[in-house]
């Protein structure tokens, strides 16, 4: 009895008219209902966040503890992102510079949602600019350790830091992205000739990193879809085979795109690769139908061609979708909301193409007319099968050694992930990291709360001066000791208030303001910058404290963020602590990922081994497969593991993905083989040589459409889509050679230990 795929296909090629009509309707369905979402979104930067948001609530979804503290800071505190600027000049500072200064930071003001400070907004900066009040200034900013950075000099020159604060309301993933171009088109107002200017912080790395995730998508898909087409062109050579495969894939990608957006889904650093997926995946997947109907065509007339093409590819391209989205679907178990998104997105988008392809594929070739003239023969690797399984011997024991070698690699994989690894060294999110980190040193806040019932606090200040020595001597950071002036908070306002001239009434010997007096400095701090570094609410005082690290990879930032909370503990014991921040926030967002695609993959290879023992319904041809499939993974991580170690990179989120992704993929074609040896009851070279004479050709298609698709992501220059897109065409050409050489010579040893005729 055929397949029911294949009955559909005849049916479709039956009744061509009236199946490209429903595909029509179901395409202008699918533009109404993402329509209909985009149309709710209010303006530009509306619907720029309805396709693209790498918020952490997009991304983890809404009830983790650490959003949950991060969400709580920003009610209390209001700013939470912290931009550092650094302005050098090669000349000596004099009063004119000052003033260039001023302006620079009041024009940065002028945004809405920034407040700007450097070193001219201290409290003992002068009113009055003279050559004799910035000299006495400068003496005084020396004495000054919180705040000597903002202004000291270098190079036989000068460099000045300006803090840049942003409200909770600018700095959502659009107007995250918005913040580096801002801040140098407000620079080239005022920037005189020789000057130079650098900015890094937390909000515009990852606005950095929301523009990289648009601009992956919107290059990288239409060239995926540009590789496809090429391949198509290439491998059919008949424009009217060519646009019936185009238009089966490009169907079911509207289908699902329309489907992720509409249904409230924005795309993010994890759920970007998912279009990829589906592009190069379905049309893998349905390149079997148009190969196997091609090269029926030379014998056949168009209909038989077609019947025979659907009822032999059916079977296997079944199992294949099953394996591909058992090991999507896999996913669902994860705690990120992108992650249980990507997979399931992934699994549905790949099923659509393939339906695409066995019904409005059937419907335009019979429209067509099928080629007029005999198709072109498509690559048979035939000859490769049975050179391997003749040298069986030879090629088990290169195996051998790869995986060895690759095992060795594995052994040195680094876990973790860093916003900075995410871009090329020539990027200018690089080269401006690599100037901020040089002359101002750490720019990526992590905030310390600490919270005391109504009246419990004491002696805020001075409590909160320890908390800020002990972070300076406690902390160890990979990249060099804190700082005095990487640790922000009232105390160090404080200081800075009692070098103010007028301020000896209000201060205490130590430097600091009376206790009495503290409400005064919180008052004038509010009233000056609209910046909060104390708050009162019904749950008590809470104060915050910012430390400025040199960003640390996530696992190492995580490990800050607990000897923070244990510091400050130790230092205010009667205090309840929090460590929070959008970096912190994104670190142990990171971390969770990461563990979460590793245990997804371990699912998924589960579900995966599953699921070809299911289809194969044999452990002998399931250990002769294993093999096959596991030397693509292995070979791929251990190398990995071995550059990413000389590389002093870790293995991020995409990294990770890269495994889960290809897993369910690799095995496609190793059913293809194996079901055809399995149909003939022989595992002899003859056999070996006609089986991969029939499907063979698909194989090589589907590898060379996998493994071209997928790099077209290494022209990035977004690091991460570099990883995802040459690593997976790694692993599908490794997994090509698995199938063409391995797998033969697993068959060979399987003859040995088998009847020929046997059933397998």
């Amino acid at each position: 009895m055929p397949h029911p795929l294949a009955r559909l296909a005849r049916w479709c090629a039956a009744h061509p008219a009236l199946t490209v009509a429903v595909h029509l309707a179901l395409l202008l369905a699918a533009g109404v209902y993402a329509g209909q979402r985009l149309s709710q979104a209010e303006g530009p930067n509306g619907v720029a966040l309805a396709l693209f948001d790498n918020s952490p609530e997009r991304v983890w979804g809404e009830g983790s503890e650490p959003l949950q503290q991060y969400h709580r800071f920003r009610d209390r505190f209001g700013a939470d992102g912290i931009e550092l600027i650094a302005v050098h000049a090669p000349d000596t500072l004099d009063v004119d510079d000052l003033d260039v200064l001023d302006r620079f930071a009041d024009s940065l003001a002028e945004e809405p949602g920034w407040s700007a400070f450097w070193a001219g907004d201290l409290p003992y900066a002068p009113r009055e600019r003279s050559d004799g009040s910035l000299a006495v200034f400068l003496e005084t900013l020396d004495q000054d350790p919180g705040a000597r950075r903002l202004l000291h000099a270098e190079d036989g020159g000068w460099t000045a830091g300006v803090l840049l604060v942003l409200a909770p309301e600018v700095t959502d993933d659009v107007s995250r992205r918005a913040i580096a171009p801002t801040i140098r088109s407000r620079w080239d107002e005022v920037a005189p000739p020789g000057w130079t200017m650098a900015s890094a912080g937390t909000p515009s790395l990852f606005g950095a990193l929301g523009s990289a995730v648009v601009d992956s998508m919107q290059v990288n898909l239409p060239v995926a879809n540009g590789v496809v087409l090429l391949l198509a062109a290439w491998a059919f050579r008949r424009p009217w085979m060519v646009f019936a495969a185009m238009a089966a894939l490009l169907q079911g990608e509207a289908l699902v795109l329309a489907a992720f957006v509409g249904s409230g889904r924005s795309f993010n650093y994890v759920s970007c690769y998912m279009a990829i997926c589906v592009v190069v995946v379905g049309f893998a997947a349905n390149i079997h139908l148009f190969a196997r109907y091609t090269e029926l065509r030379r014998g056949k007339p168009h209909a038989q061609a077609l019947a025979q093409a659907a009822d032999g590819i059916a079977g296997p391209v079944t199992a294949s979708l099953l394996t591909t989205s058992g090991a999507m679907l896999a996913l669902a178990g994860a705690e990120q909301t992108a992650i249980v998104e990507f997979g399931a997105f992934s699994a549905g988008g790949i099923a659509a193409v393939l339906l695409c392809a066995f019904t409005l594929g059937p419907a335009l070739l019979t429209l067509g007319g099928g080629p007029v003239a005999p198709t072109p023969r498509l690559p048979d690797p035939s000859a490769i099968g049975a050179w391997a399984w003749r040298n069986a011997g030879a090629v088990l024991t290169g195996t051998a050694l790869a995986a060895a070698l690759a095992g060795w690699g594995v052994s040195r994989l680094a876990l973790g992930s860093s916003v900075e690894e995410c871009f090329t060294a020539d990027h200018p999110v690089t080269r401006s990291v690599q100037e901020v980190r040089a002359r101002m040193g750490a720019f990526s806040n992590m905030e310390v709360v600490l919270s005391w019932p109504k009246g419990g606090a004491g002696d805020l200040v001075r409590t909160l001066r320890t908390v800020e020595d002990a972070l300076v001597t406690g902390l160890t950071p990979e990249r060099g000791p804190v700082q005095a002036g990487d640790v922000l908070s009232l105390a160090g306002a404080g200081r800075a208030f009692c070098l103010a001239p007028g301020t000896a009434f209000f201060c205490a010997p130590d430097g600091l303001p009376k206790p009495q007096h503290t409400a005064r400095l919180m008052d004038r701090l509010q009233k000056r910058f609209g910046l909060s570094l104390v708050t009162v609410d019904e749950d008590g005082v809470h104060a915050r404290v910012s430390v400025l690290l040199d960003l640390p990879e996530a696992r190492a930032s995580n490990d800050l963020a607990a000897q923070a909370e244990v510091i400050a503990r130790e230092a205010a014991p009667d205090a309840r602590i929090e460590v929070t921040g959008f970096g912190p926030l994104w670190s142990s967002l990171e971390e969770a990922i990461v563990d979460d695609l590793l245990r997804s993959f371990l699912w998924s290879a589960g579900v995966v081994a599953g699921l070809l023992l299911l289809l194969l319904r044999s452990v002998r041809l399931w250990a002769v497969a294993l093999p096959a499939n596991a030397l693509p993974l292995l070979g791929v991580a251990g190398t990995g593991g071995a550059v990413l170690v000389f590389g002093g990179m870790h293995v991020n989120s995409t990294a990770a993905m890269v495994l889960t992704v290809t897993i369910g993929i690799i095995v496609d074609d190793t059913l293809f083989f194996l079901l055809g040896l399995k149909r003939r009851g022989d595992f002899s070279e003859a056999a070996v040589r006609d089986v991969l004479r029939e499907v063979g050709p698909g194989i090589v298609l589907t590898s060379l459409c996998l493994g071209l698709g997928f790099a077209t992501l290494g022209a990035s220059s977004f690091v991460n889509a570099q990883v995802v897109g040459l690593a997976s065409a790694t692993v599908i050409a490794v997994a090509l050679l698995g199938d063409l050489l391995v797998l033969p010579a697993c068959v060979r040893v399987l003859a040995a230990t088998q009847s020929p005729r046997s059933t397998p």
